[in-house]
């Protein structure tokens, strides 16, 4: 809201790119912050926004977003699932931390 610039109300229970998601009742949805742990013992880790946008804001630059990014290097890193792109390993990461 902030971001934007509106009111609650003008928010309207969320962001629309989710409404259908909340909307659809046959599927059970859940929303997970940074730090959240999901059922199956994945961890929600940040992006650069706390709903992941894809494009650099003005004044933000890749070091930026791969220095925060590199606490991941500390963990036990498997398999990455990127919320665009395919499954990847930890020497891609790595790779794109670097």
């Amino acid at each position: 809201m902030q971001k934007y610039g509106v009111t609650a109300e003008q928010a309207a229970g969320g962001s629309p790119d989710l409404g259908w998601l909340r909307a659809d009742t046959s599927v059970e949805s859940h929303f997970y912050l940074a730090g959240d742990e999901l059922p199956f013992g994945a961890r929600a880790f940040p992006g650069r926004e706390h709903n992941d946008l894809d494009w650099l804001r003005d004044g933000v630059t890749r070091e930026q977003v791969a220095e925060g990014l590199r606490p991941l290097l500390q963990l036990p890193v498997e398999v990455v699932l990127p919320a665009h792109g395919e499954p990847t390993d930890r020497a891609a990461l790595e790779r794109a931390l670097a």
